[in-house]
């Protein structure tokens, strides 16, 4: 009975372990496929995405900027965080604001 628990207790601990140190935030992609797409980012800056583009984000902006993907045609307002800079990704460039439109 005693190893049975022992075995419980290390498997419950680890799997706490994993779920606490894991970083399993899965990244949002939303397709404008048809329609023009208007969504809310996490930090209150808003995106307008245009037929036939998308973008992809994590749900929560962790770390030092707010990074996006882009694929296709889009209008950013950014909400403005000088400490926090809004970084776009669209093919190979790197679009950097700290907040504009």
């Amino acid at each position: 009975m005693r190893i049975a628990v022992s075995v419980i207790i290390l498997v419950g601990l680890g799997l706490l372990t994993y779920w606490i140190f894991n970083d399993h935030t899965k990244e949002l992609t939303f397709v404008a496929q048809k329609t023009v797409l208007n969504d809310t980012l996490p930090d209150g800056s808003v995106v307008t995405v245009n037929k036939g583009s998308s973008i992809s984000y994590l749900p929560k902006f962790k770390g030092e900027t707010r990074q996006v993907s882009l694929k296709g045609e889009a209008f950013f307002n950014v909400t403005p965080n000088k400490k926090k800079p809004f970084i776009i990704s669209v093919n190979d460039v790197q679009i950097t604001v700290v907040g504009t439109s």
